[in-house]
């Protein structure tokens, strides 16, 4: 198991307690080496809003396949609130892309009888996961929950101080837990969420926008980062430009992602179509990615972000 990124910075602040192409239908590609997405599966985050006020958020995955217009989708639990910011939601779905959380902060319930729900995005089948079994600790609360952004379907519990990251595989079933450490936790930093980059715990001083390690505070640039490239989050808006060139004007919503090399995927919402496109680093226009997913994306729902192929 990986050592623990966040929690190595705290370390001076505490002691850890380790226990253990461009026509449709043809993908595009920039040479002969590059990974070809436009056959793999992306993961597309919609959401949905109820209540008088719009505070209940149900979540749905679509399962993107671009160069077949394919889309599977799975929605997870209805959430009041959410706790969970735009950037941090790429944690709700764990490294493999075969889980998915509602919330990083589970039900009142669900905290206090230290569980979690999980969903298994290849067929809807929602799973329960007792955390005090998986770890040994009977007083355990699941106060917040978050996967790893880089191993698949392993799953950070913060319950207090302790961080614990328990081994859910593909389907949902606890394996091996282990207990990265305690959080240097006092009156004035308190636990503040999950790095979106790592998955692991920072801390934010109650008295100002700082963050330790620093850069997650609500002033700082979130960048979001999976698979070597940056995921672009969509506002719910149209964007004018997307990875500094002008975005489709036809697209009522856009989120994305750009490559390390500079290619850029375009998700754009047309009516309740879904397209896609790919841009060229230092070429210009974009082009349309097989044919496009028609009627996917319900009214009055907005695109949140998209994950590249695990």
């Amino acid at each position: 198991m990986r050592r623990p990124r966040v929690l190595a910075a705290l370390l001076p602040l505490a002691v850890l307690v380790a226990a253990c192409g461009q026509q449709s239908g043809d993908p595009v590609r920039d040479d002969d080496t590059a990974p070809d997405l436009a056959r793999g599966t992306w993961v597309l985050r919609i959401d949905g809003h109820g209540g008088a006020d719009g505070e209940t958020t149900t979540a749905s995955y679509l399962m993107v396949r671009p160069a077949e217009g394919s889309v599977r989708t799975v929605s997870t639990p209805a959430v009041q609130g959410g706790d969970t910011g735009m950037a941090e939601r790429a944690l709700l779905v764990d490294a493999g892309h075969r889980l998915a959380l509602a919330d990083t902060v589970p039900s009142a319930a669900d905290q206090a009888a230290g569980r979690a729900q999980v969903t298994v995005l290849a067929d809807g089948r929602r799973r329960e996961v007792d955390l005090r079994k998986a770890t040994g600790d009977p007083s355990l609360r699941a106060d917040h929950v978050a996967f790893d952004a880089d191993v698949p379907g392993q799953l950070r519990v913060v319950s207090g101080r302790s961080v614990w990251v328990v081994d859910l595989g593909g389907a949902g079933t606890p394996g091996r837990a282990v207990k990265e450490g305690e959080l240097p936790i006092t009156d004035s930093w308190i636990f503040g969420g999950f790095a979106p980059d790592t998955g692991d715990p920072f801390l934010s001083s109650i008295d100002s926008f700082e963050t330790r390690p620093k850069g997650y505070g609500e002033l700082d640039e979130q960048v979001l980062r999976r698979a070597g490239g940056r995921v672009l989050p969509s506002d719910g808006a149209a964007p004018a430009s997307l990875a500094g060139q002008p975005a489709d004007a036809s697209c009522q919503q856009v989120t994305g992602f750009v490559e390390s090399g500079g290619r850029a995927w375009e998700f754009c919402l047309s009516g309740t179509d879904l397209v896609v496109k790919v841009r060229a680093k230092g070429r210009a226009g974009w082009a349309t990615v097989g044919p496009p997913a028609q009627d996917v994306v319900p009214p009055e729902h907005d695109l949140v972000l998209v994950l590249p192929p695990a």
